[in-house]
This record gives structure tokens, sequence and C-alpha cells, in this order.
């Protein structure tokens, strides 16, 4: 706790100072202007540093443990870039943390870049999970489970467009404070237009999940089609 308070303490001098010094440098029509955008620069540049900062330690951690025969999990996260998730994610929390202290003067501004990092983080997150599928295909490459990769093949395509929708559902949300119930509610009278407009990638995650279970089928098998 005592930690927190510092850390929004030495946020808001540093905002005080660039309000102070703007403010005696700046002519009187621009300076809430200049203000907002100095703060907006110096606020994106204290996130892009945590986010190299943490990519840099992790990747670095990462690569001592690079032999994928010994570590084949770690190695699959590696390649699918999750680790690059990681500190995105990381940084965007910093940053919804550090924006309250760093804009208390500019309530608008603060409300607005709360949006934005919380849309940020949506994004960020989904692409984490897509990642998450191409890491569990990584380790089933490693390992030589085929029957496994072409049953993830079969679904993922299926599980990327959920992800998206459900993505997006949540994205309008938080951007225009839209309950996420609502807008699932508002599509409730075109669902018969999206199972139709979805039917082959509707069959084609029920066929993934047969051909999961199944584990009739292997990279190598021959197909035989009767004519």
């Amino acid at each position: 706790h005592d930690m927190s308070e510092m850390l929004n303490s030495n946020l808001q001098n540093i905002s005080d100072y660039i309000h102070a010094f703007v403010k005696d440098n700046s002519p009187d029509s621009g300076v809430l202007f200049f203000q907002i955008l100095i703060k907006l620069l110096f606020f994106i540049g204290l996130t892009y540093l945590v986010d190299f900062l943490l990519r840099l330690l992790i990747n670095t951690v990462f690569k001592l443990f690079f032999d994928k025969d010994k570590y084949p999990i770690l190695k699959s996260v590696h390649a699918a870039k999750i680790t690059n998730s990681v500190s995105q994610l990381f940084a965007l929390l910093v940053g919804s943390f550090a924006v309250e202290s760093f804009f208390y003067r500019h309530p608008k501004s603060h409300g607005f870049l709360e949006r934005m990092i919380a849309l940020l983080l949506v994004i960020v997150v989904s692409k984490m999970l897509m990642r998450g599928l191409t890491a569990t295909r990584n380790y089933f490459v490693i390992k030589k489970d085929y029957y496994k990769i072409i049953a993830l093949n079969a679904v993922s395509q299926t599980l990327k467009i959920f992800g998206i929708f459900i993505a997006s559902v949540v994205a309008i949300s938080v951007l225009f404070g839209i309950s996420g119930s609502a807008i699932v509610g508002s599509l409730g009278a075109i669902t018969a237009v999206l199972v139709l407009v979805f039917r082959d990638t509707i069959l084609g995650f029920v066929t993934g999940i047969h051909v999961a279970t199944s584990k009739n089928l292997k990279v190598g098998d021959w197909i035989g089609i009767p004519k």
C-alpha cells in the first residue's frame, strides 16, 4: 500500500512539473492542448519502456531454457510469441494504474484514456489466446502427436471465429459502455442468419471434435475416395 502511494505521488509530481513547465513556456491559447499532449507522449513513452524492459527480461529467461527437447512447453510458448503478449499485458496494467495519477488534472482525458487502455487490454488478451492455439500446435509438432495436430487444425479456425466474436462484444461494451448482455441480446433476431452463414464452420468444428476423439487419421495416411 505504501509503495502504491509513493508511485502515485511520484507520478503526480511529474505531471505537476510538466503542467507548470508548459504553462510557463506556451502561449495562453495553447496551454491546455500542449499540457495534455506532452503528458500523453510521456505516458505512452513510459508504457512502451515498461513493455520493452519486461519483454527483454522474459525473452532472456526463456532463451536460457531454449532446448526444445528438455523444455518443449517453454519452446512452444516462446515460438508463438506469448511472452511478447505477457509483457504488453503488464505494460498496459501499469498504464492503467498510472493514468489516474498522471491525468488527475484532466478528467475528460483521464476517462478517455481509461477506455482506450481497456480496449487495448481486450485486444492484447485476445491476441494472447490466439497465440495460445499456435503454442499448443507447436507443442504437438515437437511431440510429433499428429492426431492432435489434425484435430487442432480442424477446430482452430472455428475457435478463432468465436474468439473474435466474443472479443468484439467485449470491446464494444468497453468502448461505448454498453452491457455485453444487451449486445448479445440484440443479436437474437439474426441468430438463424448467423447459423446459416457459419454452417460450414460449425460442421467443421463438430468434425474436428470427432477427429480428435476417434484418432482414425494421422499425417501420412492414405484416404481413398470411391468414384
